[in-house]
């Protein structure tokens, strides 16, 4: 069993089916795993059937009649009902293992197993090392008994293996393998289009794991305590993107790159001493940002920064240890609109303290900003979440549900103590409304468009995303 497929699932074509304009992100996951596994001797191949536009039904003949014997997975939480009906049909008609990874995966592993008998094992968290000593078990027929990060089925019982340590040193990562993707097929949105499409697109990831705590994310239950790369690591990689693939932009996938902020300006020094010919784009957060900071980040070649601001009132961000103020957040967005950096900003709707009231202070706050886009979500409660934790204890979780039915941007199941379902929903649609349809915003995008005519298809993309949900 050495011929080994990695599948990235059709999700725009199978779950945002009714949105055509969504992007397409190579799964750096997957190409971290290929090649690692691929180092160690495997012979690998990867699927990205969603940038590839394949069907469920073309995925599906695809893998029962290809070569391989071990077929991994990767899934999240809206595409996981998706994965298992591929699962049982490649299961029917094949003998292949099948293997599924990703963070609900991870916080879901024994809930999946019990309904999807087809899967055969599951990998949960980081899973480079995990997943070569399962390939390496299987290769000589060998069980995943006391096999750390692995949850499997034997005997009619599921079986959940005490969690593997995260890898001390992620700079001794092989760098993803972007030759097993197809690299032409992917595309951003909107905001971040800045004409650079396909070849000339790439990702980087410098850190694994966070070091704040949100209620409403996972990523410090999923990485664990954060590892940063050091800069002579990242800076190899940028060296490899820019001159060996000709990648003109590249977007950090770091929940934050500013942190440290010793770390991050070395690196943003090393750019420019070098004068590596790209655009980046990067998460950020608003207490660490200053002028200088701001400066520096333009002059290495920053064109947007995106912030995760969630709400417009200060007690709503205290319930959830987002730990910064609006003070700080009208600084940093005023910094980085002086210096042009375009700045996007998230936010919530429906948090769990959230009521009417708070919502529209909100989306006024949001108006106020004069951000280049704010983006609006509905709250969701992920798995692996303490936001998932407190609805499902709470008497305002339906019980049973489909994972299907916790949207991000449209209807939902999720509630709080006072708001409805509905009232989320409207709120999120008014929202939407007295912010895109705002005659200031869209007179701001005009002169925006008239002034930078490449910017034209970039927002007449995106605000079609939004208007269409």
């Amino acid at each position: 069993m050495n011929k080994i497929l990695l599948v990235n699932p059709p999700y725009n074509l199978e779950v945002y089916k009714e949105n055509k304009n969504f992007s397409v992100h190579p799964p750096v996951g997957l190409a971290y795993l290929a090649s690692f596994i691929k180092g160690h001797g495997y012979d690998v191949e990867l699927i990205d059937a969603n940038a590839l536009n394949m069907s469920k039904n073309e995925l599906i003949d695809l893998l029962i009649n290809h070569p391989a014997g071990i077929i991994g997975i990767t899934s999240v939480t809206a595409t996981i009902n998706l994965v298992c009906r591929i699962c049982d049909k490649v299961k029917e008609s094949s003998g292949k293992v099948l293997i599924i990874g990703g963070q609900h995966a991870t916080f879901k592993a024994e809930e999946i197993l019990a309904g999807c008998k087809s899967i055969d094992y599951i990998v949960r968290g980081e899973g480079e090392m995990t997943l070569l000593r399962l390939l390496n078990r299987l290769k000589i027929n060998k069980t995943a008994r006391g096999l750390m990060g692995i949850t499997y089925s034997e005997e009619n019982r599921t079986i959940s293996n005490p969690p593997r340590p995260p890898i001390k040193n992620i700079n001794k990562l092989p760098f993803p393998a972007w030759e097993l993707l197809p690299r032409s097929r992917y595309r951003l949105n909107g905001f971040q289009d800045i004409g650079f499409k396909g070849e000339q697109l790439g990702k980087l990831i410098s850190t694994r794991g966070c070091p704040n705590k949100c209620t409403f994310c996972s990523s410090a239950h999923f990485w664990g305590k954060p590892r940063f790369r050091n800069v002579d690591n990242i800076f190899e990689e940028l060296v490899f993107l820019t001159q060996k693939l000709k990648v003109r932009h590249i977007d950090f996938m770091d929940d934050c790159l500013t942190i440290p902020v010793s770390r991050f300006r070395e690196l943003c020094n090393r750019i420019i001493g070098n004068n590596l010919n790209f655009k980046w784009s990067c998460y950020s957060r608003v207490q660490n940002i200053n002028e200088e900071l701001v400066q520096l980040m333009k002059k290495a070649g920053c064109f947007m920064v995106l912030l995760g601001i969630e709400s417009g009132n200060q007690e709503i961000i205290n319930s959830i240890r987002k730990n910064i103020t609006l003070e700080q957040v009208t600084n940093a967005v005023k910094l980085f609109k002086k210096y042009d950096i375009d700045c996007l900003g998230f936010f919530m709707v429906g948090l769990p303290k959230d009521t009417k009231e708070t919502v529209r202070e909100t989306v006024d706050f949001a108006r106020k900003l004069n951000l280049d886009f704010p983006f609006f979500s509905v709250t969701t409660p992920f798995p692996g979440t303490e936001l998932y934790d407190w609805f499902m204890s709470s008497n305002l979780s339906p019980g049973s549900f489909q994972w299907s039915q916790l949207s991000t941007h449209g209807a939902t199941v999720y509630r709080t103590e006072n708001l409805s379902s509905e009232e989320i929903k409207k709120l999120y649609d008014y929202a939407i409304r007295k912010c895109y349809l705002d005659p200031a915003f869209i007179t701001k995008l005009i002169i925006k468009m008239i002034k930078n005519p490449y910017k034209l298809s970039r927002y007449w993309k995106l605000f079609r995303t939004f208007i269409n949900v």
